[in-house]
């Protein structure tokens, strides 16, 4: 789906705004039934490579060149929601955020930024801070061995809750009237991709095919509570209407199966796993690396800090004496 001028105008905003010097990982977004069932299959249709020069941006004097590569770098900063969508639906106003930071970046240079005393301050205190982000993530991934994490996996297996899977079939529309029109036609022939190929190939703009096998949990929450209530074998006739970016589009769902999800395997929920275990871990190693540390605190009151010993634990009472007989 092409993105209009409004929208993409909205995004190249969205990433001048969103662009940090280190940015925490976010969760993943699900945009679409079909989006959360499986990965996006690469678009065979996007020739350029790497090397690539996509932009050259010629300023005061000087040429400066942007790589394909330098910008699906740039896109491992911004919020995860972006970093998720097709490429060619953000790549003119992601290559356009990267042609204006060039040229702010150049900008600021001329005008001697690069040694201003406030810079260089939060460019130490960045450095410092990615020194300690490093430090910690690879010594807490010395701790977390297959053996740790596998041991939290089991952990988290057993509270999960239990979900179902469905298979459906699903067509798209940008109105409702044309989405009941559909469920009307696919009532009179009991034949839902029938109606759905003849629909596409009429020239109707609609969107939509099987889904395989998809979590319960994954599917957009207005999806997800009609198709709990249906059976299999079943057509949800009624268009459920679903906001995706900034659009509403209304589904008709037909339930071809349903059936207990497993469990996600190890592999599924390693990267997962690593986020849980950080904080226990991370601890282990300020642990060990503060032990020999000798600190002397001051107090607001200008005094010495002492550490304060943990309480003693009360001591057990002594057993009554048993008489003798």
């Amino acid at each position: 789906m092409v993105i209009n001028l409004s929208k993409k105008l909205g995004l190249l905003l969205a990433l001048t705004a969103a662009t940090p010097v280190f940015s925490a990982p976010e969760a993943e977004t699900k945009a679409s039934t079909e989006a959360a069932s499986a990965p996006a299959a690469a678009d065979t249709s996007i020739t350029i490579t790497d090397p690539t020069v996509v932009a050259k941006v010629t300023i005061d004097g000087k040429t400066l060149e942007i790589t394909f590569a330098q910008l699906k770098e740039q896109l491992k900063s911004l919020p995860a929601n972006i970093q998720g969508a097709p490429i060619r639906e953000i790549y003119e106003p992601l290559l356009q955020n990267a042609v204006n930071l060039a040229i702010i970046t150049t900008k600021a240079k001329a005008q001697g930024l690069e040694k201003d005393p406030e810079v260089l301050r939060r460019i130490a205190e960045c450095q410092e801070a990615m020194l300690q982000k490093t430090f910690l993530e690879r010594e807490v991934a010395k701790l977390q061995t297959p053996e740790e994490l596998k041991k939290a996996y089991e952990e988290v297996v057993k509270i999960l809750p239990k979900v179902d899977q469905v298979r459906l079939s699903q067509a798209i529309f940008k109105t409702e009237a044309d989405a009941k029109k559909f469920a009307a036609a696919v009532k009179k022939e009991n034949n839902f991709e029938k109606a759905l190929k003849a629909l596409k190939d009429s020239g109707k703009e609609v969107e939509g095919g099987d889904v395989d096998y998809i979590r319960m949990d994954a599917l957009p929450p207005a999806i997800g509570a009609e198709v709990t209530k249906a059976a299999k074998a079943t057509l949800i006739d009624k268009p459920i209407a679903v906001e995706l970016g900034g659009n509403k589009l209304f589904f008709v769902i037909r339930v071809n199966d349903k059936m207990p999800a497993p469990q996600p395997t190890y592999e599924q929920l390693e990267p997962e796993l690593k986020q849980i275990t950080f904080q226990k871990f991370a601890k282990t190693v300020l642990d060990k690396v503060t032990s020999d540390a000798k600190v002397e605190k001051t107090g607001l009151d200008g005094k010495p800090m002492t550490d304060k010993p943990e309480p003693a634990a009360p001591a057990a009472a002594a057993p009554t004496p048993v008489p003798a007989s």
